[in-house]
């Protein structure tokens, strides 16, 4: 099939393309940043830089087949004109707010401004007249399509790894206490071969049927790989990682769906690229709103009860990993010793250095009995990480911020005292 041996041929560019490699220099960085937050919050390292850098570029894989499938397979054509436009929006929206990286924000507002352009005349300024045939010519209903369909991408790549990428933080609530929380962020560099129209019939051309493209006029094209980052970033204090991961994944997977959907009708019905543009930028904000709403709605998971201690996050690979034991759980007795503080448990290990007990609540409210021997070089612990108590000398600032302060902002501990 022409399509299939086009494919074969771009994959090798791909490997040409400067982006490919800042990407994977992109990947490197923020896991090592994340591993060194990790290392000032607990002195401990959860997760393994190769293992993350590995794992993201497979799912980011992955995520790239299914999303280049979907969009050569309904014909979205990708416009270099109308992606630089967008990639400006979202540049200046970032300056207002971090979160507006997302493309859903600069494609609404983009979809907007051609959509009201093209119901006047060009102007007669020799300044206004070329800016205003470039942007009439940006086909609205293929920049929503690709938008869509790499939310759906990334829904399924957040259901795929829900959460594990996760790393545990102190934060403060508005009244001054301490709990736990997760910070979610995971990033995934997906390979895209777009399609772009060449009007030549003597390069290389995809072609797949009379019925085919679904977006935009027939016409010549060939397949252009880009190599995207596609990121996902969350903060909870009620859910834990895995149940947060599949609540956002269902959401941007309906979004998605529903945008995908208006970019089909805006294809068919030109009017409705006005609606779909809206719907695009509101309703992803609409989802965000939602979440913290949710979040200042339900009470904190990670904080300890009267009688245990709860349980934050447990270290790969530690004896308390051995046994079993979950973030979430609460430990009510060691060594048949019960604890409700760390000096209490710390206490309680000491009674039996080479062999411990635990007497665990897990999260359906059952009994858990769990024991494991002790060897030299096992976290002093059980490799436990406790949410924070009263006298917990650190936590993590969390604020809105936009672009310029996120690059400037520094991992540090912040002292309750200072």
């Amino acid at each position: 099939m022409p399509i299939l041996q086009e494919l074969f041929m771009q994959i090798g560019t791909l490997f040409l393309q400067p982006l490919f490699y800042i990407g994977i220099l992109l990947l490197v960085l923020q896991y090592r940043r994340q591993i060194q937050l990790e290392r000032k919050l607990f002195s401990a390292r959860i997760h393994s830089l190769s293992q993350e850098v590995i794992l993201s570029l497979a799912y980011g894989f992955l995520g790239g087949v299914i999303a280049s499938a979907f969009m050569v397979g309904l014909g979205v054509v990708f416009q270099p004109n109308g992606m630089w436009l967008l990639w400006l929006i979202t540049g200046i929206l970032t300056l207002f707010h971090i979160r507006f990286l997302c493309l859903s924000y600069s494609t609404g507002i983009l979809g907007l401004l051609v959509s009201m352009i093209q119901l006047f005349p060009s102007p007669n300024s020799s300044f206004l007249q070329p800016i205003w045939i470039e942007l009439k010519s940006i086909h609205v209903p293929s920049l929503i399509a690709i938008v869509a369909i790499l939310h759906l991408v990334e829904g399924i790549l957040i259901r795929l790894q829900a959460g594990k990428q996760a790393t545990p933080l102190f934060v403060e609530t508005k009244r001054g206490k301490l709990i736990g929380g997760y910070s979610i962020q995971s990033f995934w560099l997906a390979p895209l071969f777009l399609l772009v129209a060449t009007g030549d019939v003597t390069m290389n051309s995809v072609q797949i049927g009379s019925w085919w493209p679904i977006f935009g006029a027939a016409t010549t094209f060939s397949l252009f790989p880009v190599p995207v980052l596609i990121g996902y970033s969350e903060l909870t204090t009620v859910y834990s990682p895995y149940k947060k991961s599949k609540i956002s994944a269902n959401y941007l997977i309906i979004y998605s769906t529903l945008l995908l959907v208006m970019a089909f009708l805006a294809e068919r019905w030109a009017p409705f690229q006005f609606i779909a543009s809206i719907f695009a930028g509101l309703a992803h904000e609409g989802i965000h709103l939602w979440g913290k709403r949710k979040e200042r709605a339900l009470p904190p998971l990670y904080v300890h009860p009267t009688d245990g201690l709860k349980i934050l996050a447990v270290i790969p690979n530690s004896p308390a990993d051995r046994m079993g034991v979950k973030a979430g759980e609460v430990i009510k007795k060691v060594n048949g010793m019960q604890v409700t503080t760390r000096t209490e448990l710390y206490d309680a290990l000491q009674l039996q250095p080479a062999f411990t007990k635990l007497e665990v609540i897990n999260e359906a409210g059952h009994v858990k009995l769990v024991q494991h021997s002790l060897y030299a070089g096992d976290h002093h612990q059980l490799g436990i990480l406790l949410a924070p108590d009263d006298k917990a000398p650190y936590y993590i600032e969390v604020k809105d911020t936009n672009l310029l302060q996120l690059l400037k902002q520094k991992v540090t501990k912040v002292s309750r005292s200072a």
